[in-house]
């Protein structure tokens, strides 16, 4: 270790460029926990109907007729956690239910793909699912068709299509909406489901895995890129219905932007209201309902399989890492991954050479 850190004071220019990435990702990192902590507040003053006591972060809010289900990552258990929140939601009176992804990082596709089959069944009585992606070498669309066990029972039959919900969907989004946290928006955008607070943050390719050959392992954008139903590149984000953000200048003449306008539930049911009635005027006062509580989540893990109809690419079923395609906010920007990669191979090379000169 001692050589390496002498490498880089002789060679300073090293360090800094990864000196700088790390501030970069680490100033990130804090202004999307302060963005939490913000939402947090805001959101403390609504119903808490459950929190997860997992460490998951999952949270499910009312406010009279509008539910907000909030979580900042596709992972499998979010499943489970967001088919409670749905039945709860069908059984209690809500009426609009909200899926906060405002500062979800990306995750697992094939959650994605459970969450629009369930949003979309009562529209097309049907718990197929479609991904799209782009091959940027070939520049071939590949469309992966998926049958979805959308009643959690493991078993692929006619019963998953009568898991149906007359629910107002709409999904809530922000710059850090990221990978996985900007596919679902775009693909409830190409479903005509309300998009609202901020255009999504983009982040379109499935994540690469690759090695070096001593063994360390790193991630990179890969070269297939999720596109919208008309094969447009979702990189730009989903574009909201109604845009709850707003610039604020200070006495200094400096410019931000308040988020606090996306964590409003009454006024999210507002316009989820006025966006399935076509334009009429929104209520502002939905009613209380009597609460009552589905049952808690089946053992097994929720399953996908590819159906039989017609596909230019299968895949595995069971929404696990590594066997979907995994997109996501590693936390790690491409460019410190290459850094880090540079100096990996500084360090592997310092140590050959000490291994040798010892021979």
């Amino acid at each position: 270790m001692a050589e390496i850190q002498e490498r880089f004071k002789q060679d300073p220019m090293l360090a800094l460029p990864l000196q700088f990435a790390l501030m970069n990702s680490s100033a990130k990192k804090m202004v999307r926990e302060e963005r939490k902590n913000m939402r947090k507040e805001k959101y403390s003053a609504f119903e808490l109907v459950k929190s997860w006591e997992d460490g998951s972060g999952y949270v499910f809010l009312r406010q009279g007729g509008t539910g907000v289900f909030v979580f900042d990552k596709f992972d499998n258990e979010s499943v489970y956690a967001f088919k409670w929140a749905v039945d709860y939601a069908a059984e209690n009176g809500i009426r609009n239910f909200i899926l906060d992804i405002s500062c979800n990082g990306g995750g697992n596709s094939s959650v994605v793909n459970y969450m629009m089959a369930i949003m979309t069944n009562s529209k097309y009585h049907s718990n197929v699912q479609t991904l799209r992606c782009l091959n940027t070498l070939t520049g071939n669309i590949n469309a992966t068709r998926y049958d979805i066990d959308l009643n959690l029972d493991n078993i692929y039959d006619d019963k998953d299509k009568d898991v149906a919900y007359d629910l107002n969907f709409g999904v809530l989004t922000s710059s850090f909406s990221f990978s996985c946290g900007n596919l679902l928006p775009i693909m409830a955008k190409d479903e005509g489901i309300a998009i609202l607070g901020e255009t999504s943050g983009g982040g379109s390719c499935i994540l690469g895995i690759s090695s070096l050959p001593e063994a360390l392992i790193f991630t990179m954008s890969g070269y297939m890129k999720f596109v919208s139903k008309d094969n447009n590149d979702a990189d730009l984000g989903a574009a909201v219905d109604y845009d709850l953000t707003k610039k604020i200048t200070d006495a200094d003449g400096a410019e931000s932007i308040d988020y606090s306008g996306l964590y409003d539930i009454g006024n999210l049911g507002a316009l989820l209201d006025e966006f399935y009635s076509s334009g009429e005027e929104p209520s502002q006062e939905p009613s209380e309902e009597p609460s009552k509580e589905p049952s808690e989540k089946p053992s097994e893990e929720p399953s996908q399989q590819p159906s039989e109809g017609p596909s230019q690419e299968t895949s595995q079923t069971v929404p696990s890492p590594g066997k979907e395609p995994a997109t996501g906010d590693t936390g790690v920007p491409f460019m410190i991954v290459l850094l880090m990669t540079f100096a990996a191979g500084t360090i592997f090379a310092v140590m050959r050479k000490k291994n040798s000169a010892d021979k």
